[in-house]
């Protein structure tokens, strides 16, 4: 039986990759193509086994190779796509995966660390954080509190006119408020087509979280956080302690406040 041993991170793996070894099987006649997760990569080995035992499933050519030795003559698979999956096009990975790769976050931090400025990936993991607490503290789901503040800022880096052209497509009606607000409502659209997030709470949160015009305890958790995140150098114990006990209450006083600051700070009439 012809087989062969190919070696890459497959960190993750993905459907480019998956397509590259299908083609060479049936190019070359292989009856077999044994997979091997080489040691270096940002995800620990086990954890990158594991998708790709998920993801090349379908495929009966396609098998992991499970010898505890590193073996010899392997091919190795260089591919870009593991890099550009990794910064934020979650839909380039293996079909089998990609829930992974939204609900458990494994390359949240180095897409954040891509799409956001080093100010904004601190910024958005000290909001994470807060979010957490919170969720925690109110018997919520925790880790999606925390995937909501890990992903609320994912666009605000983006150009005005990136921006804008997504916002005449999805949400026309806003782009009457400031350019400052609109990554929220650009954040959700490319979470959902790029990185395949289909949780309806957290898109809403992201949607609502600069106007504070959210009704739901995800959607005040996020506006909290946002900010009274620690990284913003004031004391924002008296919030974090309302939050913790009444989050309706916590997020009407840190809205206050926010109004009080733009009307005396920045001379705006909110």
């Amino acid at each position: 039986m012809k087989t062969c041993i190919v070696s890459a991170p497959f960190d993750p793996v993905t459907h480019e990759e998956i397509r590259r070894l299908l083609n060479a099987a049936k190019v070359n006649g292989f009856r077999k193509i044994y997979l091997y997760a080489s040691e270096e990569g940002i995800l620990p080995r086990r954890e990158r086994i594991r998708m790709l035992k998920l993801a090349i499933r379908p495929w009966r050519r396609l098998e992991l190779y499970e010898g505890s030795d590193c073996p010899e003559n392997m091919i190795p698979l260089n591919s870009r796509s593991e890099v550009t999956v990794r910064q934020g096009r979650y839909d380039l990975a293996a079909p089998g995966i990609k829930k992974i790769l939204i609900e458990e976050g494994p390359y949240l931090s180095e897409t954040l660390n891509h799409l956001c400025s080093p100010h904004r990936a601190a910024h958005s993991r000290s909001v994470a954080m807060v979010c957490r607490q919170l969720a925690e503290a109110h018997g919520m789901d925790a880790d999606q509190a925390w995937r909501a503040g890990m992903m609320h800022d994912m666009t605000k880096g983006f150009s005005d006119e990136a921006n804008g052209k997504i916002m005449k497509v999805y949400t026309p009606e806003m782009m009457e408020y400031s350019p400052k607000v609109w990554h929220s409502y650009t954040a959700p659209v490319y979470l959902y087509h790029y990185l395949g997030l289909r949780d309806h709470k957290i898109l809403e949160a992201i949607r609502h979280h600069t106007l504070a015009d959210g009704t739901g305890d995800l959607d005040r958790i996020l506006y909290i956080a946002d900010k009274i995140e620690p990284s913003r150098g004031y004391d924002a114990s008296k919030e974090m302690e309302l939050s913790r006990q009444d989050l309706k209450k916590g997020a009407e006083l840190v809205l206050a406040e926010s109004k009080q600051y733009m009307r005396e700070k920045e001379g705006l009439n909110v």
